[in-house]
């Protein structure tokens, strides 16, 4: 990236500097330094900007095109890998300033784009930092690319939020033909669109499951608004709404989530500014188990673990990444480490990836997992845990939906009378279960557990890889 510090602004400095020599300043009362409200994410070049990669994308994808640009000299390019390719498998990353932002007067970010070919590209947004924290993160997906630029309107849902803020503009894309294109941004900044109006904003709707002491991730949030007289749908998180509970001896809202604070139930409602959010739901919150799962005995010379105390764990590059459809939130129960997930519906998944150290289990015979289930939002208890390998190139290679090329996946379900609500389950699932015909190819390049639920929340512990001797 390249860095411009203007020729201006330094003499500014030194004169002031000159100025104020030899002089006492009273610093009291002073508060902290305005955040910068510069609305440029990329005018001919990056000044004071970032780019992280997402996870299993290709991470070169994104350079500076000095011979294409709209009206200018240079423009973002985005080299967009075949399926197969080992340098990843799709191109996606967050563009983020070096310093924190008030982009807060902002009720859109605009762009210029074009492609090798027509596509539509899978989504745009801000607000994503790639941290993990974000809170305001919004976006549009299956965006229409044409070989010629055209100019995008990605609309704000509600101004007065993207302050602080590092994540500018974020992007991905996986090929879905079979070989690889580039797709252009230009003139990348936010500004305020006039024509943006009729907010209709949704959330989930209908009963929920909830565990006292674990926050409660508020999905399913959008909002509908007309810009120019045509409908753009923005999929963002829920901190853009203003959360009201019936009753915070059980439920206290938080910007976008849910603080659950004891047992019993709370009517969840929402606001977008003044507009009422379409949608609401009632948490049912339950605490959680008094003891711990069963504590494992298998030598550790025969586990590879991903989350135990028992066990040394092997890296992991996150237990639910940003694009997965849950959330992961970490508890006690009788001083053992747990993991708490948020799975919106029977129909979403959480991810626990390891693409970065894929892991080798050639070698082993089963995987053990324990889960504690709360009463779901079905009559019989569901439960599915899938795996998902990149094949022998080691690598992701798309598909929407994946798997696609050399990658595969089969996903194993556990229901009554095995699964129960509310009491621990401890599964050791055969690998052979997977390596069914039609499922999971091989298991030497495994790179994701999945994990399915229709409890909406689900304790795990103890996930490990193991060879039973056999």
């Amino acid at each position: 990236m390249r860095y411009r510090t203007s020729d201006a602004l330094l003499l500014a400095l030194a004169a002031a500097l000159l100025t104020i020599a030899g002089c006492e300043r009273d610093t009291a009362g002073l508060g902290p330094a305005p955040f910068n409200t510069d609305p440029v994410v990329f005018q001919d070049e990056f000044i004071g900007i970032d780019f992280a990669a997402f996870a299993g994308s290709k991470l070169d994808a994104l350079d500076i095109d000095t011979e294409e640009g709209y009206r200018s000299d240079a423009s973002i390019k985005i080299s967009v890998p075949d399926q197969g390719d080992p340098s990843g498998g799709y191109a996606g990353g967050a563009i983020t300033s070096n310093a924190p932002r008030d982009l807060s007067q902002y009720n859109a970010v605009t762009f210029w784009a074009k492609a090798s070919r027509s596509a539509l590209l899978d989504g745009a947004g801000y607000g994503n930092d790639n941290t993990g924290t974000s809170k305001y993160m919004g976006g549009v997906s299956g965006i229409p690319l044409k070989t010629y630029w055209q100019r995008y309107i990605l609309p704000i849902p509600r101004t007065g939020k993207l302050v602080p803020e590092r994540g500018l503009f974020f992007f991905a894309e996986a090929d879905q033909v079979g070989e690889g294109y580039d797709v252009w941004f230009d003139e990348v900044e936010f500004t305020n669109v006039a024509n943006i109006s009729n907010p209709r904003p949704i959330m989930r709707q209908g009963d929920v499951s909830a565990i006292a002491g674990v926050p409660l991730a508020v999905e399913g949030t959008s909002t509908a608004l007309d810009v120019s007289g045509v409908t753009v749908i923005v999929t963002h998180q829920a901190g853009y709404f203003t959360l009201e509970s019936s009753n915070e001896d059980v439920a206290i809202p938080g910007e976008g989530v849910i603080h659950v604070v004891g047992g019993g139930t709370a009517e969840i409602t929402a606001k977008l500014d003044t507009v009422i959010v379409a949608g609401r739901f009632t948490i049912n919150a339950l605490d959680p188990p008094s003891d711990a799962a069963p504590r494992p005995t298998i030598p550790a010379a025969d586990v590879i673990s991903i989350f135990s105390n028992v066990y040394t764990n092997r890296p992991v590059d996150s237990f639910s990444p940003e694009w997965d459809t849950a959330d992961v939130s970490d508890l006690k129960i009788a001083g053992d480490d747990v993991k708490v997930y948020n799975i919106p519906t029977q129909l979403d998944v959480a991810v626990i990836e390891f693409a970065t150290q894929l892991i080798d289990a050639t070698n082993m015979t089963h995987i053990h997992i324990d889960i504690w289930v709360p009463q779901g939002t079905a009559t019989t208890p569901f439960f599915g845990l899938g795996l998902f390998s990149f094949g022998p190139d080691g690598v992701f290679s798309g598909g929407n939906p994946p798997p696609a090329g050399d990658d595969s996946q089969w996903v194993v379900a556990i229901v009554q009378p095995e699964l129960v609500f509310g009491e621990w389950l401890s599964l050791d699932i055969p690998l052979a279960d997977f390596t069914v015909p039609g499922g999971l190819e091989e298991t030497a390049h495994l790179a994701q557990i999945i994990l399915r639920s229709d409890a909406v929340q689900l304790i795990v512990d103890n996930i490990f890889f193991y060879n039973d001797g056999n």
